[in-house]
């Protein structure tokens, strides 16, 4: 691949994958219920729920987030009942952070109002739109996998 050739691919994809994502996908203020979550604190919700149960650090470093800014976004989501700090059994010094039950059911309610607002999105497209966007996808997973396994389902 030549130098011309990468450049264009980062050029679009530093162009288009935003707008795509942004156009398609970013509706977090349409559907939250509760105005007082934000991104950063639908994130730590999220990573929680695919991560389970995690120390402040860890949650950090999952995010990519300082310890100073992880612990004023869990603070927040303890005052709202989203999340409880649970201290370890063996180790009173390591403190966990958890969903609770009612972190559990914001997520849900988040989910099913995030699925009904891209479903409308969706409808817009035809048979071979809704095709091309399916190759799409399972191509971007293939190229991921290369990248980071992990990170791929």
């Amino acid at each position: 691949m030549t130098d011309k050739e990468i450049s264009k691919i980062i050029d679009d994809v530093t162009y288009i994958m935003p707008v795509f994502f942004k156009k398609m996908f970013r509706v977090q203020n349409e559907i939250l219920c509760n105005k007082e979550v934000s991104k950063p604190h639908l994130e730590v919700l999220f990573s929680l729920k695919r991560e389970g149960m995690s120390t402040m650090s860890s949650l950090g470093k999952a995010l990519v987030v300082s310890k100073p800014n992880i612990t004023v976004y869990v603070g927040r989501l303890i005052e709202l009942n989203l999340v409880e700090r649970v201290f370890d059994k063996n180790d009173r010094r390591i403190i966990y952070i958890q969903l609770t039950g009612h972190g559990n059911a914001f997520i849900e309610n988040y989910k099913e109002n995030y699925k009904k607002y891209i479903k409308e999105k969706l409808v817009k497209f035809d048979d071979e739109d809704f095709m091309l966007l399916q190759s799409i996808m399972d191509n971007m997973k293939i190229l991921l996998s290369k990248v980071n396994p992990k990170d791929v389902k």
